[in-house]
């Protein structure tokens, strides 16, 4: 038992220090096109809210990622499983797609704004 809670909290550590950064990488991409722009129209308002949902995504996958960080410290592997698996499907789907939609268009509005 004691090898095996070991490669659970080496999981949460890796997805907590995973989510983390792809946190930081989203509210840097937020940062710089909020900051290129007087207006908005449209045309940004799409990728923003893409980002937007992308950093919450991320970053309630790291509270629940590091919650079953407790459940691990605990012995409560099951509570920890469920967590894991909630926070993987929030972290993929609100996170990683959301960043996904958004580079295309971010991009498309940094060249535009540059005049490329």
């Amino acid at each position: 038992m004691g090898d095996k809670l070991g490669l659970y909290q080496t999981e949460v550590q890796t997805y907590v220090g995973f989510t983390s950064f792809m946190t930081a990488v989203v509210v840097f991409f937020t940062g710089l096109i909020l900051t290129q722009f007087k207006t908005f129209d449209i045309l940004i308002k799409v990728p923003i809210i893409f980002l937007i949902i992308s950093i919450f995504g991320f970053l309630y996958a790291t509270l629940i990622y590091t919650n079953a960080a407790f459940d691990v410290r605990d012995r409560k592997i099951k509570n920890a499983e469920n967590a894991i698996l909630f926070a993987d499907i929030l972290s993929e789907y609100l996170g990683i797609y959301m960043l996904i939609f958004a580079i295309p268009l971010a991009g498309q509005v940094l060249f535009a704004a540059l005049g490329w």
